[in-house]
């Protein structure tokens, strides 16, 4: 009978282990438990004669250690933040499909970013060379009247809205392919684990896009092309990201599975819109 990674989704041989970051996390952090609790507590007799209040102080804070650690190791400094960026751009493929370190943090980080790019685009895009960014700040540095101070006003409400609004369709799209993962392939990986690829999937749209605002001074229609060259490319990387997280699975189920949860995806983000605009 074939044995697979609970995590990862790799096929293994019999009395093979599977060396994923999840699944050797999780059996360094079981080998760390069983050697606290052979250490500290052998027999509840022998508790209560050598453990003092100094040495139950001391469990909790071996504990609270142990808790820093995980928060410390799921928290990337700056760094490393800015090395996965230049490593998509190096080998896409191979990053979103092997993120490593990266978790909560920076898929959120990315996301925003994504959201105040397209926050600029929509707020451009009525009339790109009258209210483009660069038009309004020079207005309000020369002291170009209140409707500079109000175009201003209105680019922060757009920054804002649509920052909170790309925020909220990232973790529509993450759960839907994490209650995928779980309920349809039964395999228990974490939510940030899918959520970090498919939030790297989307650094063309944001690259592309922000290409593309240094270019709206010719015409909108560089920005749209940009923009949809980019999604393009998402579409791509999110199914390399799927791919890598399915190992296991057909290529062409991969495909119909993405499908259709785009499909429902689509349909949530478009019953939002609705909702919010009225």
């Amino acid at each position: 009978m074939s044995r697979f990674c609970m995590y990862c989704g790799k096929e293994l041989t019999k009395d093979e282990q599977c060396n994923c970051v999840q699944s050797a996390k999780a059996r360094a952090e079981k080998q760390q438990a069983q050697q606290f609790n052979q250490q500290n507590f052998k027999k509840p007799s022998e508790f209560k004669k050598r453990h003092n209040i100094k040495d139950i102080l001391k469990a909790i804070k071996f504990k609270k250690n142990v808790n820093m650690k995980r928060v410390k190791n799921q928290k990337s400094s700056l760094k490393e933040f800015g090395n996965l960026i230049m490593n998509f751009f190096k080998d896409p493929v191979y990053t979103v499909s092997n993120p490593g370190s990266a978790g909560a943090l920076e898929a959120i980080i990315l996301n925003v970013i994504l959201g105040i790019v397209l926050s600029f685009i929509v707020f451009s895009s009525p009339n790109n060379i009258n209210r483009s960014i660069l038009n309004m700040l020079s207005k309000l540095i020369s002291f170009g009247g209140t409707a500079a101070y109000v175009r201003i006003g209105n680019a922060l409400l757009s920054i804002i809205s649509i920052t909170a609004f790309t925020l909220i369709q990232f973790f529509v799209l993450s759960m839907i392919f994490h209650f995928i993962n779980r309920f349809i392939f039964k395999r228990y990986t974490d939510f940030w684990d899918i959520a970090v690829r498919l939030s790297l999937a989307s650094l063309p749209v944001t690259a592309m896009g922000f290409i593309g605002l240094l270019f709206a001074f010719l015409s909108m229609n560089t920005v749209i092309l940009m923009l949809f060259a980019g999604y393009i490319a998402s579409v791509i990387l999110s199914y390399e990201a799927l791919r890598a997280q399915w190992r296991s699975v057909s290529p062409e189920k991969v495909l119909y599975i993405m499908t259709g949860g785009y499909f429902l995806y689509f349909s949530v983000c478009y019953s939002l819109f609705e909702i919010f605009l009225g």
